[in-house]
Order: C-alpha cells, then sequence, then structure tokens
C-alpha cells in the first residue's frame, strides 16, 4: 500500500521519512516548504552536505489516487532532537529562483526586452526552467541597469514593471517557473471546483470541499496617473490614465498621481506616440493591483489538489463563482512514520485565498528601483582611434567603474545627455566631453537607467593643464587639437597675480573676430602688434588714426599709398623726405610749393626743367652761375657765357632800341587744405558703471 504521504531525495526512501510539512505560497512570491523528517538511529547522523543544495520533493496521495508533488532545492538543514528511536530533521524547500537571491550584480542590459533579459538573467542557473504563457509582447528596452541588487530583486522588479508575475508547476524531480500577464496563463485544480460544505467540524469524507469561506472587501484608488518627459521632444505631453470600474458608488476622485511615470525610454527617437502607449500600459497595471486586492476570499479546505495558481469553480454558496488561488498555507502532519503509532494517518490542511477569475490579477509591488545616493564618476568612450563620439543632442557614451562586462567601447552605454553652462534653442554653451575624460554622473531621481553627465575631473592621468599648486592664481582654458593634434590646440586663460594680472589668448591656427556693430578697444598702457605674415585691413567707410606723440612706420620692401581722392598731409614741424634711389613724381593737373622762406634745390648731377607753355622765374636778385657756360636760347638766337668770353648771335642784335622787356609772372600759390583731425578718443566705461 502506497504511503499518503512520502519524501523524495537523493538518499535510499527509508532513510529519511517524512514527519510534517508548513509551506507558504503566493503568486508573484517564492514558496517555502518547511518539512520535518525522521531518521532511524542505527542508520547514524546525516550530514549538511548529503541534501543541502540538491533537489528534494514531497508527493502527496490524492482520493483520486493521483499524485501531487512539491519540489524545491534544499535551501536550510537542520539537525534537531530525536523522537523515540528516531533523529529528527528539518529541511526548508525553496524554488531553483530562489537562488536568485544569492548572487548580485552590477550590469547592464541594452536593446532588449525585459522577457530576453529574463532569459539572460535565467541562463547563468543551471537548474533553471521556465514555462512563458505570455500574452502580447514588450517593448525594446534601449538601457536597463541591474545596479548594487541580487539577480532575484532584478527580475522580480522587470516583472513587475512589465504586468508579469509568476508561479511554479511542480513533478517529483524538478519544477518549472511559470510566468504569466493574464488570466489564461492558469490551469484548474484537479476535479475543477470546489463545493461549499455547512457541515463544518463534522467527519466529512469527501476532501473537494471548502469548511470556511470569507469574502472581504475594500476601497482602492479609483484612478492612476502618471506622466515623464521626452527630452527629443519636450512639449509633447506624456501623461497617461487608466481607470477602475466600480459597480459602487463612487466617493471623491481617489486619484493616485505620480511623476516619473519611467515610459520614457531615453532613446530620444521619434516614437512618442509609443511612449504614450506605454505609459498607458503601466497605468493599467497599476489599476490592476489595486482591482487584484480589493475583493478578496480566504477559504480553509482538506483538499490536497488546492495550489497557488490554480483556478476553481466554487459551488454552493452566495459566493459561487470562478476564482483564481493567490496564495496558501498548507498544513500536513502525517504519523505514519513514528514510533508505536496504532493508527497512522495525514493530516492536511489548507487555507487559502482567492480573487475571482474576472480579475485581471497583478500582485502588489515588491521590490522598488535602486537608488544612486549621489554622483559617480565615469570614463568618456567611443570607437577605437577616435577622440570624440557625439551625437547630434551632444550625448557621450561612458563606461562605468563598475562595470566589469563592459568593453569600454561605443557600446558600453546608452547615449547619455551632458549638461551644458547654457542650453537654449540654438544658442548656449558647448564642450563636448572627449573619450578618456573622467566625467561626473549623476542620475535623475537616483534611478540608475537614467544617468546624466553634470561635471568633469582631473585624474592622475589626465591633470590640469597648469602645474599646481604653482600656478594656483591661473583660471582659463585649454583645448586640444583633433584629431591627432598633441599637444597643439587653443587657449584661454586668467592670471590673477597681484600687479601682474593678465589674460592670455592662443589660437593654434586661425582667429577670426566678429562684430556686427561698433568695436572698441583701450588700452591704458603699450600696444604690440606682431604679424610674421601678412596683414590685410579693410575698412568700409572712413578711418582715422591719433598718436600722441611720434609715430614711425618702417617697411622693409615696397610702400604704396592710393587715395581714390585727395591726400592731405600737414605737419607743424619740419617734413623730412629721404629717398634712397628715384624719385618720380607726376602730377595730373597742377602742382604748386609754397615755401615761406629760403628754399634750396640741390642736385648731385643734371638737372632738367621742361614747360610745355611758359616758364616765369622772378625775384629781387637772380643768380646764374656755370663753371662752365651758361647758354640762353629763343629760336636761332642765343647768347653763350664762358670763361673766354661772351657770344651773342642772332639774325639781328639790337642794343638800347627802345622799349622795355616783359615782367616774369609771380608764382601763383594758394594755401593747402588742412587735414582733417583724427576722432579723438571716447572713454570706455564698465559695461555694469564699475
Amino acid at each position: 500500500m502506497a504511503e499518503e504521504v512520502r519524501f523524495n531525495c537523493s538518499l535510499k526512501p527509508d532513510d529519511l521519512m517524512f514527519r510534517s510539512l508548513s509551506g507558504w505560497e503566493e503568486l508573484g512570491r517564492l514558496p517555502e516548504y518547511v518539512v520535518e523528517l525522521l531518521r532511524p538511529e542505527k542508520l547514524g547522523a546525516l550530514k549538511a552536505q548529503e541534501l543541502l543544495g540538491k533537489g528534494a520533493s514531497v508527493t502527496l496521495m490524492l482520493d483520486n489516487k493521483q499524485e501531487r508533488h512539491l519540489h524545491g532545492v534544499v535551501a536550510e538543514f537542520e539537525r534537531g532532537g530525536t523522537s523515540g528511536r528516531n533523529h529528527v530533521y528539518r529541511v526548508t524547500l525553496r524554488p531553483w529562483l530562489w537562488q536568485l537571491t544569492l548572487g548580485a550584480d552590477c550590469r547592464i542590459f541594452q536593446d532588449k526586452t525585459a522577457v530576453q533579459i529574463l532569459d539572460a538573467v535565467f541562463a547563468e542557473y543551471d537548474s533553471s526552467k521556465v514555462d512563458k504563457r505570455l500574452t502580447g509582447s514588450c517593448a525594446s528596452r534601449p538601457y536597463t541597469v541591474q545596479y548594487r541588487e541580487s539577480d532575484f530583486d532584478f527580475v522580480s522588479r522587470l516583472m513587475e514593471e512589465e504586468g508579469i508575475y509568476y508561479y511554479f508547476k511542480h513533478e517529483e524531480s524538478q519544477h518549472t517557473l511559470v510566468l504569466c500577464n493574464s488570466p489564461s496563463g492558469h490551469d484548474p485544480i484537479p476535479g475543477d471546483k470546489l463545493d461549499w460544505s455547512a457541515k463544518q467540524g463534522e467527519n466529512i469524507e469527501r476532501e473537494d470541499i471548502v469548511t470556511e469561506w470569507s469574502r472581504q472587501h475594500s476601497m482602492q484608488p479609483l484612478k492612476y496617473t502618471h506622466t515623464d518627459f521626452a527630452a527629443e521632444a519636450p512639449s509633447t505631453d506624456l501623461k497617461a490614465s487608466a481607470e477602475r470600474s466600480v459597480p459602487y458608488a463612487k466617493p471623491n476622485d481617489l486619484e493616485v498621481y505620480d511623476y516619473p511615470g519611467e515610459h520614457d525610454d531615453l532613446a530620444m527617437g521619434t516614437n512618442t506616440g509609443s511612449k504614450v502607449q506605454a505609459g498607458k500600459d503601466s497605468a493599467q497595471h497599476e489599476i490592476n493591483r489595486y482591482e487584484s486586492r480589493h475583493s478578496v476570499a480566504t477559504g480553509l479546505t482538506p483538499f490536497r489538489g488546492v495550489a497557488c495558481g490554480r483556478t476553481f469553480a466554487f459551488k454552493f454558496h452566495d459566493d459561487a463563482d470562478g476564482y483564481l488561488i493567490t496564495g496558501t498555507v498548507t498544513e500536513i502532519r502525517y504519523a505514519g512514520n513514528e514510533t508505536n503509532v496504532e493508527k497512522p494517518g495525514c493530516d492536511y490542511m489548507c487555507r487559502f485565498n482567492a480573487v475571482p477569475k474576472t480579475v485581471h490579477f497583478l500582485p502588489q509591488r515588491s521590490v522598488a528601483r535602486p537608488v544612486v545616493n549621489g554622483p559617480q564618476t565615469a570614463t568618456v568612450v567611443g570607437p577605437a582611434g577616435d577622440e570624440i563620439h557625439t551625437d547630434k543632442y551632444g550625448r557621450v557614451k561612458l563606461h562605468f567603474h563598475w562595470d566589469r562586462l563592459g568593453k569600454k567601447d561605443e557600446k558600453s552605454s546608452c547615449w547619455v545627455r551632458v549638461s551644458y553652462p547654457s542650453a537654449g534653442k540654438a544658442f548656449g554653451g558647448l564642450s563636448l566631453p572627449r573619450i578618456g575624460e573622467e566625467v561626473v554622473v549623476s542620475f535623475l531621481e537616483g534611478d540608475p537607467d537614467r544617468p546624466l553627465v553634470t561635471g568633469r575631473v582631473y585624474n592622475g592621468e589626465s591633470m590640469p593643464p597648469y602645474e599646481l599648486p604653482k600656478y594656483a592664481n591661473i583660471s582659463g582654458w585649454t583645448t586640444r587639437s583633433t584629431p591627432k593634434g598633441g599637444a597643439g590646440g587653443n587657449e584661454l586663460y586668467f592670471s590673477d597675480e597681484k600687479g601682474k594680472e593678465l589674460v592670455y589668448l592662443r589660437a593654434e591656427y586661425d582667429m577670426t573676430f566678429k562684430v556686427t556693430n561698433d568695436y572698441s578697444t583701450w588700452v591704458m598702457g603699450s600696444t604690440r602688434i606682431t604679424t610674421d605674415k601678412d596683414r590685410v585691413e579693410s575698412v568700409g567707410k572712413s578711418y582715422s588714426l591719433s598718436v600722441g606723440e611720434a609715430a614711425a612706420i618702417s617697411v622693409a620692401n615696397d610702400l604704396s599709398v592710393n587715395a581714390g581722392g585727395d591726400i592731405y598731409a600737414s605737419t607743424g614741424g619740419a617734413l623730412a623726405l629721404n629717398v634712397s634711389s628715384n624719385l618720380v613724381t607726376a602730377v595730373g593737373a597742377s602742382a604748386e610749393v609754397a615755401v615761406a622762406s629760403s628754399m634750396d634745390l640741390s642736385v648731385g648731377a643734371g638737372l632738367k626743367v621742361t614747360a610745355s607753355a611758359g616758364a616765369d622765374l622772378k625775384a629781387n636778385v637772380i643768380a646764374i652761375e656755370s663753371a662752365t657756360t651758361i647758354t640762353l636760347k629763343a629760336g636761332a638766337s642765343f647768347i653763350q657765357l664762358g670763361p673766354d668770353g661772351v657770344t651773342i648771335q642772332g639774325t639781328m642784335v639790337n642794343i638800347n632800341p627802345g622799349g622795355a622787356g616783359g615782367p616774369a609772372k609771380p608764382a601763383q600759390t594758394s594755401k593747402p587744405t588742412k587735414p582733417k583731425e583724427p576722432t579723438k578718443k571716447t572713454e570706455q566705461k564698465h559695461p555694469l558703471g564699475r
């Protein structure tokens, strides 16, 4: 005759005998079965390593001669006292999923659905066995972080966010995790139904009955609303809501409003419509949780086929309906293996919770998102060989110091937004973190899935550009040319050393200033400008230069001055013009030279003066001297003076014929136009009035 209940493990059947079991099960929670066992003293003590970590099960005989199994991993082993000629042992059976509570990690999953992430985590455990009874599909998650949380908390959190819960199917040698997200994921109990028994306390031979029944109704929120923020479309409203349908009088608007809804996926794509839908789905999950605790029934049954996750039809009661079993507490006591027991028997009782089968059940959230308590630092990464890696939003990729799986490349993280000094519409500050820089990372709401670069820090490999503390008085900005720019780059720094204050600006290559209106520079000391190559200045209108004292212009080669109009020059003292080679002056109209006092003209070789019309020379005294010959010629006549005498030659020579020669015309000169005064300097005032 088969035993009503037995314990199965890797040992021989008689090595350990069943005594009692206390079991606890709940949808979306880890079950636990505490089993008391007896071992004959003659077999000696049992060592923990013979059972700990191994599979074991308890088998119950149902009244229809079928068997029900409760399988698990021996998570705890305890040796107790004795009972008669037996040693007493206590083992705790837990599902393979419980082992995930023993492992914790920090890692990143990218572009995977929640189910794909679950698969990846479960695959790390050899004993995992999963039955997916899921409807619909999960959206791909661009970036999901497991941060300082156990594998179990991580997968539990993902399932709760996606509206997934679980229970277990048991066989004698294994058990299976069943994932579901709708009422269709459940099977009925053996026989499909439980009847209400009004004969409470009497000896009833049937087991498929309920001997105690109660049902509690409670008020729950009627509406859930949450919203989020999409950086790629900041004006888009991501608010999403879901409501309960209540069969009783509706009280005040019992709404739960929350932020952030976590339905912005941070990808900054154009899928804002899908984000709103994701928000509605997650809002509905919360409504399902409220509905799941609105009406809860509690019953007591001796039926051994009642199991968490099964459904049954309740008969012969005012609450007759279809129900889903959401939790059980089971007690089994078997006396068949005790010493000196005349009538061995099995006492079995199960207290259970259930909700109407029509309810879209979801367990309450049990795992909160991990919180990063403060900022962290990370390293900017990108493709091998690149120095800058960014997108159109100025985002960067990061490698976190705790990430042991990342390859420190462009796949180490999602795109991460960067805080800048100012960020307006097509205006603001921009300084992209470069690959290799260590940056400060904050997390929105402390959520590891939502990093934000908020600063940068130096380290032992990336030292400040100025030697410290030697140059502690310097503030500034130094860049590096890219790609492969070496030590080259642009620089702006401020030295605040008293008496030697300095602003230094250096451009590695070109520098361009553009001023759309006026440009003023006021130098209260000296100005030195050095241009190693060409210098070109273009002035659209007038140009004014005022020098308080002397001015010197030195040109190593040619100097060209070209004026489209007049040129005026004025000097308060002398004007000296020194020409080392030829002097050529071409005047298109008249030329005038006015000298207030004497004028000397010295020519080292010959002097020739030619006038196309008349030439007048007038003075109180005119002296013309030649060392050899002086010739005056008009037509064929001439007068020639030389050391040997004077020669007069002409067709006719008249001496004192009467009349008078025409007078020489005096030179007619005008005063030169006075040059315009240069624009006087204006005092430069501090824009803040300092």
